[in-house]
């Protein structure tokens, strides 16, 4: 496996929350947890076909098979 690294940009309400969820899961277990350590741990349990389908569906836009009338 290489051990390269990427920066991955988190900002406003989205960057809260990981922080939020750092703070939360870290005082239940005693423990100081890193925003990273969220992340590493979403990407860890969401990579999945069904993350990837969902996440393809979103970012795909909707095609409009509708006819419409012209010139009425």
């Amino acid at each position: 496996m290489n051990n390269s690294v990427t920066t991955v940009r988190l900002a406003g309400e989205r960057k809260r929350i990981v922080e939020r969820i750092a703070l939360e899961a870290g005082s239940k277990c005693g423990k100081i947890l890193r925003v990273s350590d969220v992340v590493h741990f979403l990407i860890d349990r969401y990579s999945n076909l069904e993350t990837i389908e969902e996440l393809a569906k979103k970012n795909t836009p909707e095609k409009d098979f509708s006819f419409k009338k012209e010139g009425r």
